[in-house]
């Protein structure tokens, strides 16, 4: 086995992704649980996938100073990432965390909130499909 084959790694990406991004989701687990926010960004990783939630699940970073490129050191506060099995998407009519279920109804697949049945609003769908 030479050194190319030996650094290569097959990683397994979850096909179960629900959510779009601008979803407004809830952290059900972990020190951020309870926390309500809008989906920013996923990041798909060896171990599965992870988001990050506008607002929520907030780490302290500590940017180094770097007198060649004129920036001055720093502690700000950032969103960590949360992985995917610890966050729920929220029913607006239930107020509570909620789970999705795909409905496929002729020929176009939709998504709906399984307690109450109700298709999933995204906002691009609210401004008028952009």
């Amino acid at each position: 086995m030479n050194l190319t084959q030996k650094n290569e790694k097959v990683v397994t990406l979850p096909a179960d992704d629900k959510f779009i991004l601008g979803d407004t989701v809830v952290i059900i687990s972990g020190s951020a649980k309870g926390q309500k926010g809008v989906l920013k960004k996923k990041i798909r990783t060896r171990t599965g996938l992870r988001y990050i939630i506008e607002n929520c699940n907030l780490v302290t970073k500590h940017q180094k100073p770097n007198p060649y490129a004129g920036v001055a050191g720093s502690i700000k506060k950032v969103e960590g990432s949360i992985h995917a099995s610890n966050v729920a998407i929220w029913n607006v009519q239930t107020q509570k965390a909620d789970k999705i279920r795909f409905v496929i109804e002729s020929g176009k697949k939709t998504r709906h909130y399984k307690s109450t049945g109700a298709e999933i609003q995204h906002q691009s769908s609210k401004k008028g499909g952009n």
